[in-house]
């Protein structure tokens, strides 16, 4: 018999885990830094984003001022820190959750901003999309 608390993304035990995983998560981020920055994709897609909202494309008679982002998997993981760090609206199927790590992005993301301006569709036995956490659409 397993016991699982409805804590941390249904860990077993996740009322353990839910007061120190976001530090825990935070500290294995500070170890690897400089490894994760040159990989850190979000950082290309958030800046495209930023200029296209910032106008790009206007000289050409294009208007891109409702923009959407969107991605699947690893894709919809992008979509999601895209969409909270330049409020765009981002939709993503399947993407990793950005809830417990939104701390260890640069800038860090704020849980209203997850809210707010992302939806993650994770169809029900999809479980590794459910890993980092859920934001809640509001």
């Amino acid at each position: 018999t397993q016991l699982v608390y409805p804590g941390t993304n249904g860990l077993p035990y996740g009322w353990i885990w839910d007061p120190i995983l976001p530090d825990l998560i935070y500290f294995a981020n500070w170890v690897e830094s400089s490894t994760i920055a040159s990989v850190s994709y979000y950082k290309t897609t958030t800046q495209f984003v930023n200029d296209v909202l910032a106008g790009y494309g206007k000289n050409d008679g294009y208007d891109f001022s409702n923009l959407r982002v969107t991605g699947a998997s690893l894709g919809g993981g992008l979509a999601i820190i895209t969409g909270a760090q330049t409020q765009a609206f981002a939709v993503a199927i399947s993407g990793l959750g950005a809830t417990l790590s939104r701390e260890t992005f640069d800038p860090p993301i704020e849980l209203e901003k997850l809210n707010s301006h992302t939806f993650n569709f994770i169809p029900e036995r999809d479980y590794i999309a459910r890993i980092g956490g859920r934001a809640s659409f509001l």
